[in-house]
């Protein structure tokens, strides 16, 4: 005894839909998980650039002080937004700068793509 299932268009259009959305959420999901799982929000709140300037040497000492084992980037930019200075530095790690001019600019902090921190940096040189 072999019965036929015969459904109306509109129940297959319904069930074709939800299927597709249900593919979209777990492939959302999935790619969700890509992310540095040591990162979180708590970690955003615990990091912190430190500036130290030595106007006799005209020198800047950065520190980076962060709860995240990924690798930093600090950028430099004009008043104007023009990138001046772009590296790499290490949590935990001093790193002195010689080469920036007397001024006023505007600093960017990235973990893997995530902004630690950002704002305004006026060097003040003799």
């Amino acid at each position: 005894m072999k019965q036929k299932f015969h459904a109306n268009q509109a129940v297959s259009k319904v069930i074709i839909l939800i299927t597709c959305f249900l593919l979209v959420m777990i492939y959302n999901r999935s790619k969700a998980g890509d992310h540095d799982p040591v990162f979180t929000k708590t970690s955003l709140k615990k990091s912190a650039v430190l500036f130290k300037q030595n106007a006799d040497r005209k020198e800047l000492t950065v520190l980076v002080k962060a709860d995240i084992a990924s690798p930093l980037q600090l950028y430099f930019f004009s008043a104007d937004g023009t990138l001046i200075k772009q590296i790499a530095i290490n949590k935990e790690t001093e790193t002195t700068l010689t080469d920036l001019q007397k001024g006023t600019y505007l600093y960017q902090c990235f973990s893997n793509d995530y902004q630690l921190q950002s704002g305004k940096l006026t060097l003040e040189y003799k």
